[in-house]
């Protein structure tokens, strides 16, 4: 729920753009080998969600911040 509306356009906007281009160039800057395990640590993650959350019937931690 939003309470109040903010029109700072560096903090809603060009930062998350200049984050998200940070991100991508180190990406795409990798070895193959830290892209694969790159994406076999999310797929671990996500396994690991899916069985706490499904089969386990856990809800997971959250983050409180």
């Amino acid at each position: 729920m939003i309470k109040n509306h903010s029109s700072n356009i560096w903090k809603h906007l060009i930062s998350p753009i200049l984050g998200f281009l940070v991100i991508f160039y180190v990406w795409i800057s990798l070895n193959v080998h830290a892209k694969i395990l790159g994406a076999a640590w999310i797929l671990i993650g996500i396994i690991y969600y899916i069985i706490l959350k499904f089969i386990l019937k856990r809800k997971p931690e959250e983050l409180n911040v």
